[in-house]
């Protein structure tokens, strides 16, 4: 019986150590981790001007603080991200990006109504450097995506005339309205016919036209998770819309079906206005692209009015 008590002690103070040494490690690992710091980049934006970020590698994933400013991948470029104030005067919020090649950028970004520089190339060594301003051409890379602008014109034309698929996927605010009224599936493409309608006296003046993958749920005072959608071509936003009119957009991107929990977003943005629109699309919407086929009857795209609905 004592040898068996003495065993036991023994193992208990063997177990006892055991502990006590696993928590002074682990209390040395959470020390190292929580004073490991990542260095912050500040960027100064504007609502007048478009600010570009030059990233070494494939831009992946791209996180915003705040709806204050707004954020676009180039046109058929995989490391160009296009950055701007959504709003004059906003706070300071942030800016994540991870790119292709495994690395993490971070920056505060504030409003600023004149920056001194719109273009920056940004350096992976240098973790402590702010930004380089691009003196000279940068290197970008392009999107597997980009291809013949005549034949995507081709495609465009052919859903201008498609007849309707999609209702119910709008947002209509300020006198003015944003819809969804087709979806087109054509290969490894999807195409976007979009109706901006303004009823007001104002013309309404596109700033940007936006494609991005967010939670379907947002749960307040937290970050906006969201994956920017690189539109292929974008047809009918560089013009405005007059008062009391109606202009259709078609825009082709990659197809991509997302998950149930994740919704596609499309903002639409008033340059110098706050009439700005956002439609939440869901899966099941998605699903009811309907396939097209490019018809010898169509060699260019119409007049980009709504008359096809």
């Amino acid at each position: 019986m004592m040898k068996t008590k003495m065993k036991m002690t023994c193992l208990l103070a063997s177990f006892a150590t055991a502990i006590c040494c696993f928590g002074k490690t682990a209390a040395q690992t959470y020390s190292r981790v929580h004073t490991a710091e990542l260095s912050s980049r500040q960027l100064e934006v504007t609502s007048y001007k478009t600010t570009s970020l030059i990233f070494p590698a494939a831009i992946t994933n791209v996180d915003r603080g705040s709806d204050d400013i707004i954020i676009q991948k180039a046109a058929a470029v995989e490391n160009v991200l296009r950055v701007k104030a959504a709003s004059d005067g906003f706070d300071e919020t942030n800016l994540s990006v991870i790119t292709s090649d495994g690395r993490f950028y971070h920056f505060n970004v504030r409003y600023n109504a004149r920056p001194a520089v719109l273009a920056f190339q940004v350096d992976a060594e240098k973790a402590h450097s702010v930004k380089t301003p691009l003196s000279a051409p940068a290197p970008v890379s392009l999107s597997a995506a980009s291809t013949n602008e005549t034949y995507l014109r081709q495609l465009a034309a052919q859903a201008s005339i498609e007849r309707r698929n999609i209702r119910n996927e709008a947002d209509n605010r300020y006198e003015t309205g944003l819809k969804l009224t087709g979806l087109y599936l054509y290969r490894d493409w999807f195409l976007y016919k979009l109706i901006v309608s303004n009823t007001s006296a104002v013309t309404y003046n596109i700033q940007e036209l936006g494609f991005h993958i967010s939670d379907a749920k947002k749960v307040k005072r937290t970050a906006t998770q969201e994956i920017q959608l690189e539109p292929v071509m974008v047809i009918g936003s560089e013009q405005p819309v007059a008062g009391n009119s109606e202009r259709m957009i078609i825009a082709i991107l990659p197809k991509q079906v997302i998950a149930g929990d994740k919704r596609l977003v499309i903002t639409l943005n008033e340059k110098n206005g706050g009439r700005n629109l956002k439609c939440g699309i869901p899966t099941k919407t998605l699903l009811k692209a309907r396939p097209i086929q490019i018809t010898k009857a169509v060699e260019s795209l119409p007049n980009v009015t709504a008359n096809n609905k």
